[in-house]
C-alpha cells in the first residue's frame, strides 16, 4: 500500500496509526517527514516510537502492526491519493486521517503548513507550486529553507532530534498561533454584523488585532456569494477602536477632499487621513476611541463613501 489507492476510513486509520508499535520513516529526513512527525506528536498526540531506516533496506513488520510513512513498502503509505490520481505529502495523509472535518479549527490552522509541504513535496519548490513560479526570497525564508538550516545547525543530533527540534520551535509556534487566530475569527463571525453598501463593506463589532484582515475576507466572500460588487473600501465601527476605513484596492485614496469635507462635521479635527491614502480613521488600534463619542452613523458614512467612490 505505497499509496492510498482505495477508499479509506479515517477512523480505521486513526486506530491503526495510534496503536502501531512503531512508525517507520526513511533516514536523512526532508520537510515532509519532519512535518508529519510533528503533526503526529503535537496535534494528533500519537506516542508510537519513530524508527528511521535506510530507504533501500526497509524492514516493516505489518503483521505486528508496524506502519511506514513517506516510504514505498507494502506496509507503508507514501501519501494521500488526490482525485486526479496524484499523491500528496505524507503530512496531508495524516491530516486527512486525524482531522477529516474541514470545518475543524485545528484543520484550518494546520492548512497553511500543509499547503507549503504539499507544494514542496510535489515539485521541490513550494512557491512554484503555489504561485506558478519559484520566488527566491520567499523560498529563502520559508519552511523548507528553515528546515535545511536546522539540519545544518543540528547535524550531529540525527533525524529524530533535528525533526523534533524543528517541529517544536517552528511548526508548533506557527500552528499554535494560527489556531488562536482561527478561534478569534470564529468569534468575529458570531459577534459582528457585516453589511454591503455599494462599493463599501461594513463591519460592526469588535475585531481583535489577531483577526485584523478577517473582516475584509468575510465581506469579499459575502459579495461573491451574493453576486454583488466586491467592496473597494472596508469600513469598521469597533467599540474598542473607533470608526475608520481602509481601502481594499490600490487605485483609491481615502484622503479625497470631498470625504474630508464630509467628515469635518463629525469631530473634524480628530480624523486622521494617512498621507499614503490607504486609510482614514477617528480611532485605531494604536489610538483607540469610543465610537459612541463620534457623532456619525456608520451606515450613513458607508452610503456617503459609496457616493464618493462608486
Amino acid at each position: 500500500m505505497s499509496g492510498m489507492t482505495e477508499d479509506f476510513d479515517p477512523i480505521e486509520w486513526q486506530e491503526k496509526i495510534s496503536k502501531a508499535p512503531k512508525l517507520v520513516f526513511h533516514q536523512f529526513s526532508h520537510l515532509d517527514d519532519a512535518a508529519t512527525q510533528w503533526f503526529l506528536r503535537h496535534v494528533a498526540k500519537v506516542d508510537a516510537p519513530f524508527d528511521f531506516q535506510p530507504n533501500n533496506d526497509l524492514k516493516i513488520d505489518g503483521e505486528a502492526g508496524e506502519i511506514g510513512l513517506d516510504v514505498i513498502h507494502e506496509h507503508a503509505v507514501k501519501g494521500y491519493q488526490e482525485a486526479d490520481g496524484t499523491f500528496s505529502s505524507a503530512l496531508r495523509f495524516v491530516i486527512e486521517v486525524f482531522l477529516p472535518d474541514i470545518s475543524d479549527l485545528r484543520r484550518k490552522a494546520v492548512d497553511p503548513i500543509c499547503k507549503w509541504v504539499d507544494g514542496d513535496d510535489s515539485t521541490g519548490s513550494a512557491t512554484k507550486a503555489i504561485l506558478g513560479a519559484k520566488h527566491e526570497l520567499i523560498e529563502k525564508v520559508g519552511l523548507t529553507h528553515l528546515f535545511s538550516a536546522y539540519k545544518t545547525r543540528y547535524s550531529e543530533g540525527g533525524d529524530e532530534f533535528i525533526n523534533s527540534k524543528y517541529g517544536e520551535e517552528v511548526l508548533s509556534v506557527l500552528y499554535d498561533h494560527q489556531l488562536a487566530v482561527e478561534k478569534v475569527c470564529e468569534e468575529v463571525l458570531q459577534s459582528c454584523e457585516f453589511h454591503l453598501v455599494g462599493c463599501v463593506g461594513v463591519c460592526l463589532g469588535v475585531v481583535p488585532r489577531a483577526a485584523a484582515d478577517f473582516g475584509q475576507a468575510v465581506l469579499s466572500k459575502m459579495a461573491a456569494e451574493q453576486n454583488r460588487q466586491v467592496p473597494k473600501i472596508y469600513l469598521y465601527r469597533d467599540p474598542k477602536m473607533g470608526i475608520g476605513m481602509i481601502r481594499m484596492v490600490d487605485d483609491l485614496r481615502l484622503d479625497e477632499q470631498r470625504l474630508q469635507d464630509y467628515l469635518k462635521q463629525f469631530n473634524g479635527d480628530e480624523w486622521f487621513f494617512h498621507p499614503g491614502g490607504f486609510m482614514a480613521a477617528c480611532g485605531s488600534g494604536t489610538t483607540p476611541r469610543d465610537p459612541d463619542t463620534i457623532p456619525v452613523d456608520a451606515m450613513a458614512l458607508a452610503r456617503e463613501l459609496d457616493q464618493i467612490y462608486s
